[in-house]
């Protein structure tokens, strides 16, 4: 396993109807991607890092119905989470 690395949870799979991925079961959002660029970044002074920006379009996307009101999507009956700056720094997202 490489360095800073956790083994991915198991997570129950749906099938996506335009990718070959499967979805994550349960999520209230699910999304379907296909990349369209990748990128590798440079520092400053423009050398090369080890690192990659992966872009990609949304080509499906399935939101669960209770998410929505009035067919407007409610970010906060979701309960998003931020990922902070180190492996286990999640933060719940404040309602205002």
């Amino acid at each position: 396993m490489a360095r800073g690395r956790r083994r991915a949870p198991s997570f129950d799979a749906l099938p996506s109807t335009r990718v070959a991925p499967p979805r994550v079961a349960g999520s209230p959002v699910q999304f379907e991607c296909v990349v369209t660029q990748i990128v590798r970044l440079e520092d400053r002074g423009g050398a090369a890092m080890p690192y990659w920006l992966v872009l990609g379009e949304a080509v499906g996307v399935h939101i669960d119905t209770a998410m929505l009101d009035d067919g407007v999507y409610r970010t906060a009956r979701a309960e998003p989470i931020t990922r902070g700056g180190g492996p286990a720094d999640y933060f719940p997202q404040e309602t205002p």
